[in-house]
């Protein structure tokens, strides 16, 4: 089955989520809805620590924050203020390694 056939998870994230929660869908792109969160430093720690044993996966992991708390990640960080936008991005990474980039 290729990425295109595969469904996209969507996965509301929180303070509560673990990586057991977050690693079984390895294989899988995922976004992360946090649009409901109180996002600050400790919120952004603990996500980037969440994706750290996924950094080596060919998937896309995209984080759906309130857009005023965009700013607070760092750049490496894949992060958009909509569910449409992470839909997009998640899109466009799966087109880009069907092509091969």
């Amino acid at each position: 089955m290729n990425a295109a056939e595969t469904p996209i998870v969507t996965l509301t994230f929180s303070r509560k989520t673990l990586p057991s929660d977050v690693v079984k869908l390895k294989a899988h792109d995922i976004i992360f809805n946090a649009l409901k969160e109180a996002i600050d430093e400790e919120f952004v720690a603990h996500y980037l620590a969440i994706l750290a044993p996924l950094e080596q996966a060919s998937t896309s992991r995209v984080l759906v924050v309130p857009r005023d708390a965009l700013a607070l990640f760092p750049g490496k960080a894949v992060v958009v203020p909509s569910l449409e936008e992470a839909q997009d991005i998640v899109e466009l990474d799966r087109i880009q390694r069907d092509l091969g980039f």
